[in-house]
């Protein structure tokens, strides 16, 4: 893969993204909506900030009609001090290996219907970010079982480990003219 210039907004979404899966644990479940307003703050409070909009609303359309509309996580305009001269649509996901697929299938179908934009940064967009937090278990029983039951009872002193969540960022281009076929041009876990 070719460097892209603006590689460093890339990894610094990156380890904002694994800042909130390590810190967040500690005060909330791990749900979606929690870590995109986390990794929001995080966006504003860096050394160098990334103004990305929350939940930017555009249309899906059936040829030139306006069917649904769709709110990306995130947009990221043009921003020279990151030398990003395209606009980045991006799509978190949290959860399973289902979430992600699902998170791709959202993700391209944003950059297929941003060609009709009204917004020309957006229509002329063909880039887009999946930022996905796996869920990953902890070793604390459930307590569904028998045995679950009573190592819990047993348990005399604990440490709070909250779940980790493996983070993984994807960098996906549009690759042809009709916008339904892409490729992985940058992937971090």
């Amino acid at each position: 893969m070719d460097t892209i210039k603006f590689e460093p907004l890339i990894k610094e979404i990156y380890k904002l993204s694994k800042k909130v899966s390590k810190d967040l644990p500690f005060h909330a479940t791990g749900i979606e909506k929690q870590l995109q307003e986390a990794l929001a703050y995080e966006f504003r409070k860096s050394k160098k900030p990334i103004e990305a909009g929350r939940e930017y609303f555009g249309e899906i359309y059936y040829k030139d009609f306006p069917i649904k509309d769709y709110r990306p996580d995130f947009i990221i305009f043009p921003d020279p001090k990151w030398k990003l001269d395209t606009t980045l649509t991006i799509e978190t996901k949290f959860g399973s290996l289902r979430e992600l697929a699902s998170g791709r299938e959202e993700l391209f179908r944003y950059l297929y219907s941003a060609q009709q934009s009204s917004v020309k940064e957006i229509r002329n967009s063909k880039i887009g970010i999946l930022i996905w937090w796996e869920s990953i278990g902890t070793d604390t029983p459930a307590g569904g079982s028998q045995a679950d039951r009573e190592t819990l009872l047993d348990i005399e002193t604990a440490e709070y480990t909250p779940a980790a969540f493996q983070v993984v960022v994807e960098v996906w281009t549009i690759e042809d003219a009709k916008r339904k076929k892409f490729k992985k041009i940058i992937s971090l876990a």
